[in-house]
């Protein structure tokens, strides 16, 4: 829920922090007796042996991951298609604002007929975008 209620947050550009519970160490009893890694300030001590290992294994991972990248078609499908997402997100389309075409900066006496047409048919989605927006800014914050 912290997670939706942050993304609504941020869509609406509301800069709320949200307090998100945990338990203290005191209402946990099975860490009374168990360290965590961030807790010990020390560095950890790696062997000869065990970092060549590590250095092997990274090696390895790197060069898969180039063999992988090299030709993967469905990464590059999705990233050009849809920027990199699976699922389209209709509340993010509504936060982006419409492309004017070039001719709606000319002079209303500088317009040609079909530019006239293409004109009022364009202010004419964009009053039904922005009011589509302000439904969904509606339904966001209630």
């Amino acid at each position: 829920k912290n997670l939706r209620i942050n993304k609504i947050a941020h869509d609406l550009k509301v800069d709320e922090k949200l307090v998100k519970p945990s338990l203290d160490a005191e209402e946990q009893p099975e860490r009374l007796l168990s360290v965590q890694d961030e807790e010990v300030t020390v560095e950890k001590y790696i062997s000869d042996e065990v970092q060549k290992k590590m250095e092997e294994k990274a090696k390895e991972d790197e060069e898969r991951k180039l063999k992988e990248k090299a030709d993967n078609w469905r990464e590059r499908a999705l990233d050009l298609m849809m920027a990199g997402r699976l699922e389209a997100n209709a509340e993010e389309d509504l936060f982006k604002d419409l492309a004017r075409p070039d001719f709606m900066n000319k002079d209303l006496t500088e317009l040609t007929e079909d530019e006239i047409r293409l004109k009022h048919d364009f202010e004419k989605k964009e009053a039904a975008f922005l009011e589509e927006r302000e439904k969904m800014k509606r339904a966001l914050e209630a």
